[in-house]
């Protein structure tokens, strides 16, 4: 299998449905190998016990010192790449120019990202600075697309709620009523491998399906006998909403007052996205105000000392950040 990286550069890997880390370990490796770079030496940051399983039970075939940090890189914990070959990230690291240039002081020679956006890397910084950037261009798409669906469900027939009552013992029914997806139109923002899936399963409820692309497959949308539209014609029609495209310049706070605004009353809105697609402050108006029925959130852009509740509206003061919550949000 031919995969790019960042920097237009062809890896070849056997992929074989590896999770992520172990997908990016091999092309790490390959990487290394085919290019005769020493990288006896890797540090990965914003690492979880989960993480340093996979890359170690991986590592016994090679060898390779590996140093784990806790912490997100940033210019602060720099220096920790001092003596390092390759630096592996995620999607809370920071490698802005000011810390790519510090990397590449310290003579680091490869990025590696594990997951699929590189907002956070500063791609011409890493070019001049020779640092090779990689990243897994598609991972657990399936995975993806069944949580999203999971999160549609759980929205929709309120299991978080009947599941608090029902520890209390109370077994009422008010206030749980959901709806019928067949018939209803889910409107796809982004069709890339995870939205093709999560349509072919949408299809599945009987729902009828709009979608927006800047670069439109019209080949699947014949097979799926779905429909491309603009933004506006999705905000209208859609009962539920879900978020599918990438984090760049033109699509950052995508979902604001003002495309709220255009959307059907009591819309769905689900985003295993990036958490700075929608404009946190717009959501929670929206929920306040019942123009949102319910958002069901993989990543939520918040501030420090925010308060996310799923039962009373989050205050925000201070720095911004993106939180992993795993949420189901409703008013």
């Amino acid at each position: 299998m031919k995969i790019k990286t960042v920097s237009n550069e062809t890896i070849h890997i056997q992929s074989g449905g590896k999770d992520k880390q172990t997908t990016l370990f091999l092309r790490l490796l390959i990487r290394i190998k085919t290019e005769n770079i020493m990288a006896y030496t890797i540090a990965f940051f914003g690492t979880k016990p989960y993480d340093e399983a996979s890359f170690n039970d991986k590592n016994k075939e090679f060898g390779f010192e590996f140093r784990y940090y806790k912490g997100h890189l940033n210019k602060n914990n720099v220096l920790l790449t001092q003596g390092v070959d390759a630096v592996c990230i995620f999607v809370n690291d920071t490698a802005d120019a000011e810390v790519i240039h510090a990397m590449a002081a310290n003579g680091v020679k490869l990025l590696a990202l594990r997951c699929a956006g590189f907002n956070n890397v500063d791609l011409n910084a890493a070019a001049t600075a020779g640092i090779t950037v990689v990243r897994v261009p598609a991972y657990s798409p399936y995975a993806v697309a069944e949580y999203t669906v999971a999160l549609m469900l759980s929205l929709n027939r309120k299991i978080p709620r009947a599941s608090w009552r029902t520890k209390d013992g109370n077994f009422s029914l008010h206030g749980l009523m959901g709806f019928d997806m067949h018939g209803k139109t889910a409107g796809i923002i982004g069709t890339g491998k995870i939205a093709k899936i999560l349509i072919h399963i949408l299809k599945g409820f009987g729902m009828n399906i709009l979608a927006y692309d800047l670069y439109p497959d019209y080949n699947f949308a014949r097979e799926e006998q779905i429909v491309y539209t603009s933004l506006d014609e999705l905000y209208h029609s859609s009962d539920i909403i879900s978020l599918h495209c990438p984090l760049t310049e033109a699509t950052k706070y995508l979902i604001n007052d003002y495309s709220i605004s255009k959307m059907k009353d009591g819309v769905m809105i689900i985003n295993t996205g990036r958490g700075q697609l929608i404009h946190t402050n717009a959501l929670i108006e929206g929920l306040k105000n019942k123009k949102i029925g319910s958002a069901g959130l993989d990543w939520m852009c918040t501030r420090k000392k925010a308060n996310i509740s799923t039962k009373t509206s989050p205050t925000a003061s201070s720095t911004t950040t993106c939180l992993p919550v795993c949420s189901h949000l409703t008013m």
